[in-house]
């Protein structure tokens, strides 16, 4: 009878720990697949940024260029 106790409590600690374990590598995906998104999501901000900057010189450039063209027709 003690035989059978054993097996059923060693059956159950086996069970326990294979949960512990799925439940583990569970979280384990979930934060790889969110440490992804977040890695994703940094490249996309960052390259919107520079195309932000990239527009802003453009603008400045087309602004110096307008009020050298105004200058110029003032002096003369």
């Amino acid at each position: 009878m003690k035989k059978d106790t054993l097996k059923k409590g060693s059956k159950s600690t086996e069970k326990s720990a294979g949960k512990k374990l799925q439940v583990q590598e569970r979280d384990d995906e979930k934060r790889k697949g969110q440490l992804k998104k977040d890695c994703l999501t940094k490249i996309a901000d960052e390259s919107k940024n520079d195309e932000v900057k990239r527009q802003e010189n453009i603008q400045k450039k087309k602004e110096v260029e307008l009020l050298c063209k105004c200058f110029r027709l003032t002096v003369r």
